[in-house]
């Protein structure tokens, strides 16, 4: 779930090697390609269409892995977070919901509409216990957070192994 490459883009600006972007929609990989080509990165960013989850025995570890509002529209948030919380080789980012009773309240309103209407997408509100958790079985740990009313920003970063 890249979507259109908003933090490859940046992290690539500022001096990333590489960077690559795994999403399922054709759309968003789409965007995200004519955005590499505008910014005279396309030299330096991967593409891989799919479901991260899927394709992960073919990902490779990064410095850096991020996840910018993916979990909330993931159903399997387990297996997202531990297969992409095992590929940080230093740094990892998420951008999730905020586990407040409102949002939690709003996905299910949210996805009572998509019923209505007929669409197959669901909003999911995981707790972010759980996925601080998995992160830490990962061994990583919180580095810096910052919220707003409804996202939470968190980047962990790995512990080194001691000896």
């Amino acid at each position: 779930g890249g979507g259109i490459g908003a933090v490859d883009h940046e992290l690539l600006a500022e001096g990333a090697t590489s960077a690559m972007l795994v999403d399922a929609s054709a759309p968003s990989r789409e965007a995200a390609r004519d955005e590499a080509i505008r910014r005279g990165h396309l030299d330096r960013f991967h593409i891989v269409g799919g479901d991260f989850v899927e394709q992960s025995p073919e990902i490779e570890s990064a410095d850096i892995v991020t996840l910018d509002r993916v979990i909330c529209c993931y159903p399997d948030m387990e297996s997202l977070v531990r297969l992409s919380a095992a590929r940080a080789r230093r740094l990892y980012g998420l951008v999730l919901p905020r586990d407040r009773w409102v949002l939690r309240l709003a996905a299910r309103l949210e996805n009572a509409w998509f019923r209505l209407r007929g669409l197959q997408y669901r909003a999911f509100a995981h707790p972010n216990s759980r996925v601080d958790a998995l992160a830490a079985e990962a061994g990583l740990r919180p580095r810096d957070e910052r919220t707003t009313f409804v996202w939470r920003v968190v980047l962990y970063e790995r512990v080194a192994a001691t000896t």
